[in-house]
């Protein structure tokens, strides 16, 4: 099952919180900060405020993890990938589409990979590194 989308009752109090803010825009229901739709935006379990009004674990919602089996291959992939991404900046946009390949494939994601969401690449940055942290560790690389 994908943990890509919030259930209703997360969503229903993340976008309260957008439509109480001022920085929401009412005609097109989207944010003045980043620009997202936000009747989008509050769906997916990753995102979260640019104000941080609401972050990805708030209302009982875990961060995103991993699948519990990720193939070798796949984690040999995120090792040929990350210095091209370590500094927050894929080196071209081939990286940019095999980090969210290898993202999607990790977190069972459902991230467009010609995507220039700056929410949504730093989403996909942030759950490569996450997972170089926890599962493979900076001194296997």
């Amino acid at each position: 099952m994908s943990n890509f989308f919030v259930p209703s009752e997360v969503y229903e109090k993340r976008i309260a919180k957008c439509k109480a803010c001022v920085y929401y825009k009412d005609l097109l229901g989207n944010c003045s900060i980043c620009g997202c739709f936000m009747k989008i935006k509050a769906r997916i379990s990753h995102q979260h405020c640019p104000k941080y009004y609401w972050k990805q674990n708030d209302f009982g919602m875990d961060s995103i993890r991993p699948s519990k089996h990720i193939p070798v291959e796949i984690e040999n992939e995120v090792r040929l990938l990350w210095p091209d991404i370590k500094s927050g900046r894929a080196k071209d946009q081939a990286t940019k589409r095999k980090m969210f390949e290898l993202y999607n494939l990790i977190y069972n994601g459902g991230f467009d990979i010609r995507s220039s969401c700056h929410s949504c690449v730093n989403t996909a940055f942030g759950g490569i590194k996450q997972y170089i942290e926890k599962k493979i560790g900076y001194e296997k690389l």
